[in-house]
């Protein structure tokens, strides 16, 4: 249907737009480095995204950005996984060193707030055919992509169409994107020095919607095609100079995006977490994936590998993806079970996995030990959430105002039916980016009163110049006033970190002899049944990615964690009921 309503296109001619609709309206100065990430607009947008994910992530990890990122100048297509809504593109604009263009539903443009950040991110509009049916026309949309690719720019798609939260990749892959592709590389048939990277990207997120989770962003290996790739087809001289709806060429365009899915398919798989459904699946797990499996592999992995936060996040992730995928194994269901179990009997205890490993190499610590052990982190966590508290009554109203959104779009998402939630998810992806938005509003209204307050008092108060007054409250508006603010939040995030510890040390106390005595018992049985579905491979990769991390860009700013799963919230491995309880 696309390649019937697209026609031969004249590259030198690109839609007039309004100035407003995209920062790219107009050709790029010849003397302007880069391929318009130093644009105001696109620069203003960016900058915001970076520090919308900055305080909202605890951190986010790159893989392999730097070397597979195509040079300034070679136009490419990115390819990622859709889970996470505008959170998604939220993430990749700062980890990727060129500007990203995004392929986005047109209905975005129709939101005042989130029109505005499409635009000014040089988006391009698409007309889905869940929202225009039969009327669905992206003959514009395809034209813009080719004057992207013609200019050098990158053009990101999800294969997978719209945004969903689910634990695997929605396939079949959309394909049209592909063909445009192809008309690409047609009409630069004698330009023997075009060529289009396609680049695989998975995004991973441990706690979608959670503050302070981590992120895993991993860039695959690159595929760079051009006319040759064309040939290798059948593509012939005369086919460039024909309709794109001549039968020969329409039959080679088949062949070529034919091996562009397979080639997509296998390369995501690769930098994706994918947990499949599992082999009868409900109607929900043929949509969403398997949480209850992934839920598994990351109680799995907190049992092969207590001390979590000594891999790299890729190492992480893939040790519970194997481990996930491996208790969906027909055969292995009874080990599947033992492992719900002992995180039931764990949870209901109140410990946590790193405490029995310790007990199974040092045994019981005396009472003494860990009472002293207990006050001595109740006493810091009190200095902590102490010093936080000025700051943390500024964030009170922003954290009051996501606990409520995330609410009613867990209340909209579920579907009560027969007395069970039968559908779940619908508007999840919505969260976090509806989180960050709230939070870059807020915080740029505080700023900007703090920046005001300080300007008027210093002027009234302190007989200072109106220049000087303004010079101080657009310091304390850009630098001290975030600067508190994030120190507030950093001290309430490392105080309720210690008073879960704390807590977890008071359950030690509590609990008897004999509870502890099978506790530490099951752990050691299921470690030793969970090390045998690892393969030498896995073990090799985690090795590997754990002396890579320190390799990793961290910085200074981050906090040291005990585990990847650490966030600012409570732990819930139901995902607000997307996991059904074992």
């Amino acid at each position: 249907a696309i390649l019937a309503q697209a026609a031969q296109v004249n590259r030198s001619v690109f839609i007039a737009m309004p100035w407003w609709s995209s920062p790219l309206s107009s050709p790029l100065p010849s003397w302007l480095a880069g391929d318009g990430e130093v644009l105001p607009l696109y620069a203003f947008i960016r900058a915001g995204f970076r520090l919308a994910t900055f305080i909202f992530y605890g951190n986010i990890t790159r893989d392999g950005h730097a070397a597979n990122v195509p040079p300034v100048g070679v136009p490419g297509l990115i390819c990622f996984n859709h889970m996470n809504g505008l959170a998604d593109p939220m993430v990749m604009m700062p980890t990727c060193p060129r500007m990203i263009r995004f392929l986005a539903m047109d209905t975005l443009w129709k939101k005042p707030i989130i029109a505005s950040l499409v635009r000014a991110s040089a988006a391009v509009p698409l007309q889905r055919a869940v929202d225009h049916g039969a009327n669905a026309d992206n003959h514009s949309t395809q034209v813009g992509v080719l004057k992207a690719w013609d200019d050098g720019h990158l053009v990101a798609v999800s294969p997978e169409g719209g945004s969903m939260m689910r634990t695997m990749l929605h396939k079949p892959f959309k394909r049209g994107y592909l063909y445009w592709l192809v008309d690409a590389l047609f009409d630069h048939w004698d330009d023997d020095g075009f060529r289009v990277c396609v680049l695989p990207c998975g995004l991973t997120f441990l706690h979608p919607w959670s503050w302070r989770s981590e992120v895993l962003v991993r860039y695959g290996q690159p595929l760079y095609v051009d006319a040759r790739f064309l040939r290798r087809h059948g593509a012939t001289p005369e086919m460039s100079r024909s309709s794109p709806k001549n039968a020969d060429r329409l039959a080679c365009a088949q062949r070529c995006v034919g091996e562009l899915v397979g080639h997509l398919e296998t390369a995501m798989a690769e930098v994706v977490a994918n947990v499949p459904p599992p082999p009868a699946p409900t109607e929900a797990q043929r949509v969403e994936g398997d949480w209850a499996a992934l839920r598994r592999g990351i109680v799995a992995g907190r049992v092969c590998h207590p001390e979590r936060a000594e891999l790299s996040l890729r190492a992480w992730v893939g040790v519970v993806q194997h481990l996930a995928k491996e208790l969906q194994r027909p055969e292995h269901q009874a080990l599947a079970a033992d492992v719900c179990r002992h995180q039931r009997h764990l949870s209901r205890a109140g410990m946590r996995e790193e405490q029995l490993s310790k007990l199974s190499h040092d045994g019981r610590p005396s009472s003494l030990v860990v009472v002293s052990e207990m006050a001595l982190r109740a006493l810091q966590g009190i200095v902590y959430i102490s010093l936080s508290l000025p700051g943390a009554l500024c964030w009170s109203p922003l954290w009051l105002l996501c606990i409520f959104a995330e609410r009613h779009f867990v209340a909209k998402g579920r579907k009560l039916e027969d007395g069970r939630f039968t559908r779940r998810g619908i508007n999840f992806d919505l969260i976090a980016c509806t989180k960050m938005l709230l939070g870059f509003v807020t915080l740029t209204l505080e700023c900007i009163t703090s920046g005001a307050c300080m300007t008027v008092w210093l002027m009234d108060s302190q007989g200072l110049t109106v220049g000087v007054s303004v010079a101080m409250g657009l310091f304390a508006a850009c630098v001290m006033t975030p600067g508190l603010l994030w120190i507030a939040l950093r001290l309430c995030q490392a105080g309720l970190a210690i008073f879960r510890r704390a807590r977890a040390l008071l359950a030690l106390q509590r609990v008897d002899a004999r509870t502890l005595e099978d506790l530490v018992s099951e752990r050691s049985r299921l470690c030793s049944l969970l090390e045998k579905l690892g393969s030498s491979n896995a073990q090799q990769m985690t090795r590997a990615e754990s002396l890579a991390d320190s390799k990793l860009p961290c910085g200074w700013l981050r906090r040291r964690q005990a585990d990847w799963h650490e966030s600012f919230s409570q732990e819930d491995l139901t995902w607000h009921g997307l996991a059904d309880e074992d």
